[in-house]
Parts: C-alpha cells; sequence; structure tokens
C-alpha cells in the first residue's frame, strides 16, 4: 500500500486562524498531537515514520500553525473550510453560548443564567409540557455551527451566521401538543383494533374445538 508522505494530503492548511484541519476527521489538530492523531490504530492508522515526517513537514512548511491558537471565534460570517459543520446547534439567545443538545442548554441555563424553563426541578406535569416547550424555544436560537478542536480549549461551538441554503439549521421537534394528539390517535387506534382481534381469535378457537370433535379431553374406551 503506498504511504502518502504529503503534509495536504492529510490536512488542509488554514492561514487565517492557524490551524492544520484533518481533511477526515474534520477538525483542527494542535502540532504536539498530530503524530499520535495519524498513527492511532482506530483513526488513521499511518505508520509513525510517515507520520513523523508529515509532522515534521508541518512545522517546516507552515510555521504559522502554532501549539495554541490565541483566536477562538464565537461567531463567523460564513463556515470555516475544512471544518464540519453540524445543522442542530442550539444557541443561547442570552449570549453567545452554542451547544447541540437540549440538556446541555437546560444546564447551561441553570448555571449561568439561573433560568429553568419550569422554575422547579420536579418532572413537569402533562399540562405544563407545552407551556414549557414554547419558552424554551423563545429561549433559544436553532443555529449551523461549527467547532474547531474535538476536546479542550477551542471545542466551543461556533455559530455561523450565513452558513448558505445548503446548509439550513435543522427544525424544531413538533410542539408537545402536537405529539399528544399523534399518541392519542394511536391509542385510539389500538382500542379499536382489540374487538376485531377478539372476534378472531374467538373464530379460531371455534375452529380448533370443531376440528377435534368437540372433546375436551382423551376417550376412555371401556
Amino acid at each position: 500500500m503506498a504511504q502518502h508522505y504529503s503534509a495536504h494530503h492529510y490536512f488542509h492548511h488554514n492561514t487565517e486562524y492557524h490551524l492544520a484541519i484533518c481533511k477526515r476527521c474534520e477538525h483542527a489538530v494542535k502540532p504536539p498531537e498530530i503524530i499520535r492523531h495519524l498513527s492511532q490504530r482506530k483513526g488513521h492508522g499511518v505508520p509513525m515514520r510517515v507520520a513523523q515526517r508529515v509532522c515534521n513537514m508541518i512545522h517546516d512548511a507552515w510555521p504559522d500553525v502554532v501549539d495554541e491558537p490565541s483566536i477562538f471565534p464565537t461567531h463567523v460570517k460564513q463556515p470555516i473550510p475544512a471544518l464540519a459543520i453540524h445543522k442542530g446547534g442550539i444557541k443561547c439567545r442570552s449570549c453567545a453560548y452554542v451547544c447541540r443538545t437540549t440538556e446541555s442548554i437546560r444546564k447551561h441555563w441553570r448555571l449561568e443564567h439561573q433560568f429553568s424553563v419550569y422554575n422547579h426541578s420536579r418532572k413537569p406535569r402533562p399540562s405544563e409540557v407545552q407551556a414549557g416547550q414554547e419558552k424554551r424555544e423563545h429561549a433559544m436560537q436553532r443555529v449551523v455551527c461549527q467547532r474547531i478542536f474535538p476536546y479542550g480549549l477551542g471545542s466551543h461551538y461556533i455559530h455561523i451566521r450565513q452558513p448558505g441554503p445548503d446548509c439550513e439549521p435543522a427544525p424544531p421537534p413538533p410542539r408537545a401538543d402536537i405529539v399528544d394528539e399523534l399518541i392519542q390517535q394511536l391509542e385510539q387506534t389500538y382500542i379499536d383494533s382489540q374487538p376485531r382481534r377478539q372476534t378472531i381469535q374467538a373464530a379460531r378457537s371455534t375452529r380448533r374445538t370443531r376440528g377435534s370433535g368437540g372433546r375436551s379431553g382423551p376417550h376412555i374406551y371401556k
């Protein structure tokens, strides 16, 4: 198998933020971590000597790629090339925080803004669900986002303000009242099917009884 020794084969050089972005993983890799990133078995599986050579090439050819970049934007106008684009971003309307799960945004609201959708920690009552969901949707914004590093400093999600027509944010989940209505329809369908199912089962039982001659047990001859 031919080995590629060019840094450009594995990484994209971002000169604006001084990054080496892995083309396969679509996130930036810090120079001290390049050898491990390329050689780990679960990732690229590149031989150690090749990974070392690529790392040296990045060090020599891309001297602007630093170990700890100092610029970490919270938002960009357009996507940063080569970084993965996530359509399911959730942005806090009170600050620049962006995440990708409702659990993360709830935790952020609780810790940073002392805000809770239901104003209590217990499980919401059915009558509170719809109003709570509407309140949550008003407190957040569905966005498209990226992030530079997968962990550590610089791993926060970045809001893309103009992602383009091909990268529209994911739609919000259906409202609680719509979900409840669908559940009720399914439950009613199940209930309506029960009499018919019982009739079919009774008919099958009758046929089995007739097929056995009406005997409920073995006949004993004397």
